[in-house]
């Protein structure tokens, strides 16, 4: 009988053990049925307004980096409107002296609404030292604007006009001597490409169109270009009432691992008129040059871009064959 009553007793206080515990939550976890599996949280939805996060994208080519993609010619003109500032000097040792020829160009692009519409002056300085004489000079002054659209991708057609005021050192009834050859000289020294800045005697109108084609690295241009002068003082010194010739030239150029730009450009230039130096030379009636060079691209800022360069010209026939003409170029162009 006693051991009856603490079985019954044992059975009772597990009994109130049982239902204490399910009382207060401590339950046995009940095995789970496939419906009591809770699904996993829904991917949380970006809130209005608020941009989900995007890959990181890479980084564009700035304005500065872009520009370097075109081979800047030596002695033609831009095909790309730019903003400029342009020190171009020539240093050219031949067997009657050496001449040291520099052309300060500036200018720009006023208008936004016409990108590809600039307007810019230049001038010449040239020092000019033979055996018995030396002089130096200032040119005549040139303004002028270039037009340059894109008709395609890649390809563009620029125009250009300009006028040469005749106001520059060496014009005249008496000019000194030594300055009419250094006018002489200075030009030559360019390949005549810019003879309106050192015929100090004429008032010169000068326009012409350039085509150029950039595709996989490369610059293709080509350039004519026609000029007038006209006598406006000096007609003791220069019989010519009025002047024309022309220009041309090609150039090609390929920029090697966004850093250098490698060209080579041929020139011709003729007189269209009987102009006295070619009356009195035959063979100064044209002149036809070969250049080639190197052009750096420093980028100073995102729209900022350095291309200081360096070339080689000489002249393939008289006149400047004759005279043993070697021209180095050092070229500080500043675009942005």
């Amino acid at each position: 009988m006693v051991g009856t009553s603490v079985s019954r007793r044992d059975h009772a206080r597990s009994a109130l053990v049982f239902v204490a515990a399910w009382g207060l939550g401590l339950r046995p976890a009940a095995a789970a049925e496939p419906g009591d599996v809770e699904p996993p949280p829904a991917a949380v939805e970006p809130h209005a307004g608020v941009a989900a996060p995007q890959a990181a994208q890479p980084e564009a080519p700035s304005p500065a980096s872009k520009r370097a993609a075109y081979s800047l010619p030596w002695g033609l003109r831009p095909a790309i409107a730019p903003n400029l500032l342009r020190l171009d000097t020539v240093v050219a040792p031949a067997n009657d002296g050496t001449t040291v020829a520099s052309i300060l160009t500036g200018g720009g692009k006023p208008f936004s609404g016409a990108p590809d519409l600039g307007f810019y002056g230049r001038v010449g300085f040239a020092h000019h030292a033979s055996d018995t004489d030396a002089a130096a000079i200032v040119s005549n002054p040139l303004v002028g604007a270039l037009y340059t659209p894109e008709l395609a991708p890649g390809l563009r057609l620029a125009g250009f006009g300009g006028v040469a005021l005749p106001i520059g050192m060496g014009g005249g009834n008496t000019p000194d001597p030594a300055e009419r050859a250094t006018l002489a000289a200075a030009s030559r020294s360019r390949g005549g490409l810019d003879g309106v800045l050192f015929g100090s005697n004429y008032l010169a109108f000068a326009g012409g169109l350039d085509l150029a084609y950039l595709v996989a690295g490369f610059s293709f241009q080509l350039e004519g270009t026609l000029v007038n002068g006209l006598r406006v003082r000096g007609e003791a010194a220069d019989a010519d009432e009025s002047r024309a010739a022309a220009t041309t030239g090609v150039h090609v150029g390929y920029l090697v691992a966004k850093l250098v730009n490698l060209s080579v450009e041929a020139r011709l230039q003729a007189f269209l008129s009987d102009a006295a130096p070619a009356v009195a030379n035959p063979d100064a009636r044209e002149q036809l040059t070969l250049s080639g060079g190197a052009r750096f691209n420093v980028e100073l800022a995102p729209t900022i871009l350095a291309r200081p360069g360096l070339a080689y010209s000489a002249g393939l026939d008289a006149p400047m064959s004759d005279a043993e003409v070697h021209v180095v170029q050092v070229d500080l162009p500043f675009t942005f």
